[in-house]
């Protein structure tokens, strides 16, 4: 098992556990980890802009995909360290609209 799959099985239970409106799937075979941000009352573009402009993070807006919207793919095809960093940021944020 890689460090980065780790690192992502434990962001997920923290996730679940501190944030349990927050839906994470499965990761199963791939690279990308598919969020539900619905709860937080944001629509996409508010998302996306939030993400990025207060935790420095760059996800995929779900609604690329279809009918996604306030769902974001997490492409943790990135080296684990890269990946701790940008969970941490994600947690901070998250600390502070979390609803």
């Amino acid at each position: 098992t890689s460090p980065c799959y780790i690192v992502i099985r434990l962001s997920k239970v923290h996730l679940k556990e501190k944030y349990p409106k927050i839906i994470v799937n499965h990761l199963q075979a791939t690279y990308v980890m598919w969020m539900d941000f619905r709860c937080l009352g944001l629509n996409s573009d508010d998302l996306i802009k939030t993400l990025g402009e207060k935790a420095d993070l760059v996800f995929t807006d779900g609604r690329f995909f279809g009918e996604c919207d306030g769902f974001v793919r997490f492409n943790v095809a990135a080296p684990t360290q890269v990946v701790k960093d940008a969970l941490v940021r994600l947690d901070n944020l998250l600390q502070e609209i979390y609803k």
